[in-house]
């Protein structure tokens, strides 16, 4: 159970740091 909650804690923050580099691309080619 631990373990399951670890490795969906890894993907969140894995998606979320994905999701902050596209929209600082998104930016640095809108600016």
């Amino acid at each position: 159970m631990i373990r399951s909650f670890i490795e969906d804690a890894a993907a969140l923050v894995a998606l979320g740091l994905f999701t902050g580099m596209l929209t600082m691309w998104a930016q640095a080619f809108q600016g």
